[in-house]
């Protein structure tokens, strides 16, 4: 269930990142060609800082993801000593 959680925030942030980066570079745009809409953030920030959250949620996952393994593993060898 937590990995799960986990995958939710993960998609909803970069869902919200994607909306941010599109509007920072319709800012920047304008700010290069129109002369408005200058000192928003940066698009190539909103990205560099996703891609450390990024790697922060992959290796979560990945660590829960163990973590389910090891518990499904430790349980299966205890159900086979009972049975056995």
């Amino acid at each position: 269930m937590l990995l799960v959680a986990l995958c939710v925030v993960a998609i909803l942030d970069h869902t919200h990142k994607h909306h941010r980066r599109i509007a920072a570079q319709r800012d920047a745009w304008f700010c290069a060609h129109r002369g408005t809409h200058c000192g928003g953030a940066n698009p190539a920030a909103i990205e560099a800082a996703w891609n450390r959250r990024e790697r922060g949620y992959a290796v979560l996952a990945g660590a829960l993801g163990i973590v389910v393994i090891a518990s499904t593993v430790a349980t299966v060898r205890r159900r086979s000593r009972i049975v056995t």
